[in-house]
């Protein structure tokens, strides 16, 4: 979450008029003291979730028993790796998915330039 600039602060261009809806937005979430403007005793503390970057693999998989797991992708590494937030508990996971085997795109420290092996970004635009 990033503020918008204070009042009385230079307005950025605006041909969408999407920073004028924003604001129309945050100026009723105000008025009826919702988000950030809530000031209820512990408001802010429920709202938030809290992501756990690093659970424990055996303890997830014991407390998930083979169940299916919603889930939603946050990013295509590459044909066979994923990182995913796990729901409703909010665990975030790289997976890897098994027996699939796919060329990898790999990035030079030096130049910043991409190395892909043959059809790399085409198995990573397919997982995607």
């Amino acid at each position: 979450f990033a503020p918008r600039p204070q009042e009385g602060a230079p307005a950025p261009a605006d041909p969408s008029g999407v920073i004028e809806h924003l604001t129309q937005l945050e100026a009723g979430a105000r008025a009826e003291g919702k988000g950030m403007w809530n000031e209820e005793p512990g408001a802010a503390a429920a709202a938030t979730r809290h992501v756990d970057y690093s659970p424990d693999p055996n303890a997830l998989v014991a407390a998930l028993g083979g169940e299916r797991v919603t889930a939603v992708v946050e990013h295509v590494s590459s044909g066979s790796g994923l990182k995913v937030l796990l729901l409703p508990g909010f665990q975030h996971v790289t997976l890897l998915l098994a027996g699939v085997v796919t060329p990898s795109v790999r990035r030079n420290l030096e130049t910043g330039a991409e190395d892909a092996q043959p059809f790399a970004r085409e198995s990573r635009t397919f997982t995607e």
